[in-house]
């Protein structure tokens, strides 16, 4: 993981002072936002994007805080649902508010008192009859003939790739293959449980966990194509009571196969404006791998003002498209335009994000795509 707090690129982090302690339990965040100054609400992206007040971190602390005295009400839910997990508010918050951990633990909440996010039922009919979230498992196995069952690294493709974007994990098993690297292959039929836990179902995030953990043996080094399953293996599993191996997010297994001289690329000059995905840069703190594997392809790369640990979120974050598909599409629309898309084309290294950006008009690749262009044919 890279380190942020010093020698990064100028304009990829921030230094902070270290915020209040927070309460012991998420939900026990939602009494403080009452006492403070505000000073969340211009960070939001929800808020910005969609100039819906009701949706500000503070006012979501106070419908969780109301909720959990007057009950949870399908409205309510949804609004302590309208955050991208991406953490931004938590730069501004003086109280060392965590407000993504309050509103997963708020969606678990209300969905034990049967008040289900929408997407939620669908979601929990699927994994009870599939044992998957996606609903096409072998749709996404077809692109994994590589499969090397006992190989020590894994590719974790993720609910997006699986489902959306087979592209990203075609990339990826090409820089294996270049590489020389036998990989073990997740993809449709393994779910880390991230999906599930972003609309309230904890069960089933715990039996997702638990069924993936159980197809790591033997494995050392599980590669996530997607940030979000990173942080879910990394920051959930030990508390579902899973072991979480040693993961590396597709930009960091990628930089350490071209720091090996494993992997050769032959860079080829293209310009992209590049999207730094909220969970990598702020939530997992890596920010220079992507920028020495961009540098490797020979890439121009366009940064808009927010970028690194201060990037802007796309909306694709903790199941907000599921939650509040119209909220999402202003969020990423916002994005778009910071960006300076569709005259420009993206890149960024998070499924969701990709598909949230192409929601608002930009044409988007993940870098491992970019790789797999620039390798020796």
């Amino acid at each position: 993981m890279s380190d942020v707090s010093g020698g990064a690129r100028p304009g990829t982090t921030t230094r902070r002072a270290a915020p209040a302690p927070a309460p012991d339990h998420p939900l026990a965040q939602s009494a403080v936002c009452s006492r403070c100054p505000k000073l969340c609400r211009p960070a939001c992206p929800v808020q910005r994007g969609t100039g819906r007040e009701a949706v500000a971190p503070w006012r979501i602390s106070a419908t969780v805080r109301d909720a959990l005295v007057s009950g949870w009400e399908p409205d309510s839910v949804v609004v302590a649902a309208s955050c991208t997990g991406c953490g931004a508010c938590a730069d501004a918050c003086l109280a060392g508010i965590v407000l993504p951990a309050e509103s997963r633990a708020a969606r678990a909440d209300a969905s034990a008192t049967g008040v289900l996010l929408p997407g939620a039922a669908a979601l929990a009919e699927r994994v009870a009859a599939t044992g998957s979230p996606v609903p096409d498992p072998a749709r996404a196995a077809a692109v994994t003939a590589d499969d090397v069952p006992d190989a020590s690294v894994a590719l974790l493709f993720g609910c997006a790739v699986a489902d959306h974007d087979q592209a990203v994990g075609t990339a990826a098993l090409a820089i294996a293959r270049a590489a020389g690297e036998p990989v073990r292959c997740l993809a449709g039929d393994v779910c880390c449980g991230a999906v599930a836990l972003d609309l309230g179902l904890a069960e089933e995030a715990d039996a997702l966990a638990a069924a993936a953990a159980g197809r790591l043996a033997g494995v050392d080094v599980l590669v996530t194509l997607s940030p979000g399953c990173a942080r879910m293996v990394r920051e959930e599993w030990p508390r579902l009571g899973q072991a979480a191996p040693n993961v590396a997010t597709s930009v960091e297994w990628v930089d350490g196969l071209l720091a090996d001289r494993r992997l050769q690329v032959t860079p080829a000059a293209e310009t992209v404006a590049w999207h730094d995905p909220c969970t990598l840069t702020r939530v997992l703190g890596v920010v220079e791998p992507q920028r020495r594997v961009l540098a490797a392809l020979g890439v121009d790369v366009r940064e808009p003002a927010a970028t690194g640990v201060d990037t802007r979120c796309s909306g694709g974050g903790a199941a907000y498209p599921i939650v509040d598909p119209v909220g999402a599409a202003a969020v990423a629309a916002a994005r778009v335009r910071e960006l300076g898309a569709p005259a420009v084309p993206v890149a960024t290294a998070c499924p969701e994000a990709a598909r949230a950006l192409r929601s608002g008009g930009a044409e988007v690749r993940d870098i491992l795509e970019l790789v797999a262009d620039r390798l020796p044919s």
